[in-house]
């Protein structure tokens, strides 16, 4: 028999749940130790995290880092918070997990670990499906890799 309602489960119009985000991780090796690869992390995101790529207002925006999380500065003097700390462990290295306001569940994770003559750098984050606040603007299926690309270069590094 015919369902009576036209809204009923298993409706062949309705949309299903959304698919499973890809969690992507860039591991890399930066020269030097490990609290130089947390500092040029953290402490100098503004001078490498590529807006253009990721952020809530673009180009002329500045993101940096304390210890509540990643914030950006838009250039309209407006502060936007795009991670909340939930975990924070330096100052030998870091091991840092943010949970992502509006995402509830989406964790991003940085680990940096002395590994000998380098640092090895662990970046583990889900793949966003558009630009924070736009849902109209999709985003690289390599953003991570990207962003992390700019990271390597600014520490003098290759990405592996």
């Amino acid at each position: 028999m015919d369902s009576l309602f036209s809204h009923a489960a298993g409706d062949a119009d309705s949309p299903g749940p959304e698919a499973p985000r890809e969690v992507v991780s860039v591991e890399l090796q930066i020269p030097g130790d490990a609290a130089s690869a947390a500092e040029g992390f953290f402490d100098y995101l503004h001078l490498w995290w590529p807006v253009n790529l990721y952020s809530v207002s673009g180009s002329g925006a500045q993101l940096w880092w304390d210890q509540a999380g990643l914030l950006e500065d838009t250039e309209r003097d407006e502060r936007v918070q795009l991670g909340a700390s939930l975990l924070w462990s330096p100052p030998q290295g870091a091991a840092v997990k943010m949970g992502v306001p509006g995402a509830e569940g989406d964790e991003w994770e940085v680990r940096i670990e002395d590994r000998g003559v380098a640092a090895h750098v662990t970046f583990t984050a889900p793949l966003p499906r558009h630009q924070p606040g736009q849902e109209a603007q999709p985003v690289p299926t390599d953003l991570w890799e990207q962003v992390m690309g700019f990271y390597a270069r600014f520490m003098g590094a290759g990405k592996d």
